[in-house]
């Protein structure tokens, strides 16, 4: 073996040893990545339901509000249900 081939067996043994971990890690990501997308669609479905389908388990955006007081003034603001108005 000469002195010059040294250079080119270690530029070679570099890019093997790169393309094996580069492989590595898209075989993780590729394994791990649909539990990944299953926790985050069920952690949104649980919110509200996506594109109409599934319930939703979880407190609705409406329901999380705190519900709006009546306003003093006479009965078109006091018409909602749940208002007592004195007028």
């Amino acid at each position: 073996m000469s002195l010059r081939a040294i250079p080119t067996l270690l530029k070679v043994g570099f890019a093997e040893a790169a393309a094996y971990r580069t492989e590595m890690i898209v075989w993780v990501l590729s394994t791990t990545m649909p539990l990944v997308m299953m926790l985050l669609w069920t952690s949104i479905a649980d919110v509200s339901p996506v594109m109409g389908q599934g319930s939703g388990t979880g407190p609705r955006r409406s329901e999380s509000r705190k519900p709006s007081r009546c306003c003093s003034s006479p009965p078109r603001c006091c018409t909602r249900s749940g208002c007592s108005s004195s007028a």
